[in-house]
């Protein structure tokens, strides 16, 4: 079985997102008409749905590991702001040989935990998770409330020294410059001392 991919008004007639999973949000106002049609993958009428009991209230929290957790917390909690929960030294978690730290970025216990070996045992990754040539993570995301916010951060970050891996990136299903239809962000790029990337973005739709 294979995903076929087609244009909007494409294969077999009628819209594809008929015969896509099911999305909690509607699509934008006057899809459809615009000239910039995207390459979209829907799910074949036969491929096989699953039943499952409930569905996710959403991602909750992200693990990332780290090789050097003073550097980690540096970066979190000195530059993107972060507040520390609890940090435990590796081996005092039960079943957990590495050490973990728990922090937040809103009101939850954590959104970010972070797993790290014994100082000196794991050596410093040579690329970053974007560009890694194999399976595995990309990036994570952090969202601001506005384009204005999102380029205070920006100013903010090369004054704090960290490396902007990728700025100003559009991201837009329907124009390379963005025409503000769901979907669609402006975002900026950066990368953790361990080479995890991530992208810190607002919405344009």
């Amino acid at each position: 079985m294979s995903f076929s991919p087609s244009l909007r008004e494409g294969v077999g007639g009628g819209n594809p997102r008929d015969r896509a999973s099911p999305h909690p949000y509607p699509p934008p106002e006057g899809e459809g008409e615009n000239p910039h049609e995207p390459l979209t993958f829907f799910v074949p009428e036969d491929f096989p749905m699953p039943q499952p009991p409930s569905p996710f209230l959403g991602f909750q929290h992200i693990g990332l590991k780290v090789h050097d957790i003073e550097a980690a917390l540096d970066f979190y909690v000195g530059k993107l702001g972060f507040t520390v929960t609890e940090i435990h030294p590796p081996g005092r978690v039960p079943g957990v040989p590495l050490g973990l730290a728990f922090l937040r970025c809103t009101a939850l216990h954590h959104d970010l935990s972070l797993f790290f070996w014994p100082e000196g045992e794991c050596p410093a990754p040579k690329e970053r998770t974007m560009f890694r040539w194999e399976p595995g993570m990309h990036h994570i995301a952090l969202q601001v409330g506005s384009r204005r916010e999102l380029e205070a951060w920006e100013a903010y970050l090369k004054a704090q020294g960290v490396e902007i891996v990728w700025q100003r990136a559009i991201h837009s299903p329907t124009h390379p410059e963005g025409d503000g239809l769901w979907g669609e962000n402006h975002a900026i790029y950066i990368s953790d001392p361990s080479g995890n990337c991530i992208e810190i973005f607002c919405d344009m739709g």
